[in-house]
């Protein structure tokens, strides 16, 4: 090792003899140590972050920090199952009633359809007419698809999370009526 570097073989005589090369492993040298306090400056400022969120601070230590959380937001959800049974619960009520009564109005547009087939009373006069009886055969298949429309719907909506718990709380009732 010593005769190469007598000789000037390897890096160290080459740096050494070469100025250019000294500087530049130099301002290497440098900017490491620069990056290094860097990174200690980045790693006390995420000790800080990490300390204040143990303690509590900030909205991420409060979410991992505060105990009662967990209830607060169980009687939130609580108050709002509440809410929404006191609010939408007549709506719904009454969305099914109206449903029922579309579905009796559709039955009796169907019986006077089966009339107007066999050609009693008025519709006699509609069968006469083609124009009026297309119109009521296109509003009783309109009729069918709104009542098979809303029937769906309503289905739906006892599957929703928002309207579940009221319909249960409807079939527990129906449930005790009946008992």
């Amino acid at each position: 090792i010593a005769k190469k570097l007598n000789d000037g073989q390897g890096t160290i005589p080459l740096l050494l003899r070469d100025s250019t090369m000294a500087i530049a492993f130099g301002s290497s040298l440098d900017n490491l140590q620069a990056a290094s306090g860097d990174l200690r400056l980045l790693i006390a400022d995420l000790r800080d972050i990490v300390a204040g969120v143990s303690e509590g601070e900030g909205t991420l230590g409060y979410l991992l920090t505060d105990q009662a959380l967990p209830q607060k937001l169980e009687a939130f959800t609580d108050h709002l199952d509440s809410l929404l049974v006191d609010e939408f619960g007549p709506v719904i009520a009454e969305l099914q009633r109206t449903g029922e009564e579309v579905a009796r109005s559709g039955e009796e547009l169907r019986s006077a359809m089966e009339d107007l087939n066999r050609g009693e009373g008025v519709a006699e006069v509609l069968l006469r007419d083609s124009t009026a009886a297309a119109d009521l055969k296109a509003i009783l298949e309109n009729l069918e698809e709104g009542t098979a429309s809303f029937n769906e719907n309503m289905e739906a909506m006892k599957h929703n999370f928002l309207f579940r718990r009221y319909f249960k709380k409807q079939a527990k009732e129906e449930e005790k009526a009946e008992n």
